[in-house]
């Protein structure tokens, strides 16, 4: 049965979910770094009025979390947690514990465009969102380089920051590939000073950028 996690059980729900997330076939988005940071992550959502950490449990067996917060403004939720371990003693089944946690989510907001991140991996978790109803809204490659895949550019090539004074340069350019996503042009120029925003411009024309929230914090 789905069951609120209070904090003294924190520890034990990040436990479980490091355990999972270094299967691809099993972890969801974000992809964290390292515990201390999904702890950072979970603790906030269990603080915060606007965050939840929800556990499944067979008996008194942890057998699988859901995290996430909520934007009410937006009529918006983002999972930053979903984990679901293999059949536990009384065999129950991977779908039995994702359909709780997504019926979970339907009738607590059921009115909200709820987000929940997978690797394409992670198999079983698509095909009970499918069964729910839920459609890919947004694609996403997770490049990771190190330091040797960097290569310089050529003079013709141009770093420049993205800021107030020349967003509307970055505004067309972001708006035809992310234009699904929750920060589409106007939220993110809404709170350009959260964020950090380099293009990489050839003569007049942007051809890529990166960019990052630095403020911290969920949402």
């Amino acid at each position: 049965m789905c069951r609120v996690i209070t904090p003294d059980h924190l520890d034990c729900a990040v436990e479980f979910s490091w355990k999972l997330c270094g299967d691809m076939k099993q972890r969801s988005y974000p992809l964290y770094r390292s515990r201390p940071q999904m702890l950072q992550e979970y603790r906030w959502s269990v603080e915060h009025e606007n965050g939840e950490l929800v556990g499944w449990f067979e008996k008194e067996e942890l057998r699988g979390i859901l995290c996430y917060y909520w934007l009410p403004e937006d009529s918006y939720v983002q999972t930053t947690g979903f984990y679901i371990a293999s059949a536990g003693e009384s065999g129950e089944p991977y779908r039995k514990i994702a359909d709780a946690f997504l019926s979970y989510l339907e009738h607590k907001f059921p009115d909200y465009e709820i987000n929940i991140g997978i690797p394409a991996e992670n198999r079983r978790a698509a095909e009970t969102l499918a069964a729910h109803g839920f459609t890919v809204a947004e694609a996403s490659h997770d490049m990771r380089l190190a330091k040797e895949d960097f290569r310089k550019l050529s003079a013709l090539h141009e770093i420049i920051r993205i800021d107030e004074t020349n967003f509307d340069q970055y505004a067309e350019f972001h708006d035809s590939h992310f234009q699904n996503i929750y920060w589409n042009v106007a939220r993110l120029c809404s709170q350009i000073k959260e964020w950090d925003i380099f293009a990489i411009r050839d003569g007049q024309n942007i051809g890529s950028c990166i960019f990052s929230q630095t403020s911290g914090g969920s949402g």
